[in-house]
């Protein structure tokens, strides 16, 4: 009876460290996810030779959600096709905006959304933080053909100069001093790195 009164205990204690872990989990998992989702933007803008653009917003007290467009124009000579001939700029001939379907000058390719009960339930922030230590809710990243990254906080990227710092992505839970970190830069690398919460820039 003792036996079973302390496997009992042992694992109603063990419950909520397993949920812990899961939940931590992810986390993890969506970091891998914005990683990935980075290096497909930045190959897919090399490949075709086009300017991708990824739109980070509603982070903060949310998960986020990264939408990714592409550049394009039309076929010269043809009128009816639907736009599909690569722009390799993140600055003007490039409209972005409106980024919605209805914008013939864009082509979008997905969105990804950490908005979910799964999220929710982790209790995942997302914000982006610069080298200089400022954190944004919501940031543009534009590839360009040549691997480059220009970074806007709005998607006008006409001033914007290519990202020479290394950035960030902060997933975190608000209960936990733990943090996932994805690296921006130009190098293309975009890993992912587990660190206190209150650590600086990788």
């Amino acid at each position: 009876m003792v036996v079973v009164a302390l496997v009992g205990i042992t694992a109603a204690l063990a419950v909520p460290s397993y949920a812990e872990l899961f939940l931590d989990r992810r986390v993890q998992d969506d970091a891998a996810q914005v990683s990935a989702l980075l290096r497909e933007a930045r190959a897919r803008a090399m490949a075709r030779g086009s300017a991708v653009l990824v739109a980070f917003t509603g982070g903060g007290s949310a998960g986020g959600t990264f939408a990714t467009y592409e550049s394009v124009t039309s076929m010269p000579g043809v009128v009816s096709a639907a736009n599909r001939v690569p722009l390799g700029t993140c600055r003007s001939p490039s409209r972005w905006l409106p980024l919605a379907a209805a914008n013939t000058n864009i082509w979008v390719l997905g969105t990804t959304a950490f908005t979910g009960s799964r999220d929710v339930n982790a209790g995942l922030r997302t914000v982006y933080r610069t080298q200089a230590g400022t954190d944004l809710t919501s940031v543009f990243l534009c590839f360009t053909s040549t691997g480059r990254v220009f970074q806007s906080t709005t998607a006008n990227f006409d001033a914007a100069m290519p990202l020479t710092t290394n950035d960030q992505f902060v997933l975190s839970r608000t209960s936990v001093s733990l943090a996932r970190r994805v690296l921006v830069n130009s190098a293309g690398t975009f890993r992912v790195r587990s660190t206190p919460l209150n650590t600086g820039v990788l």
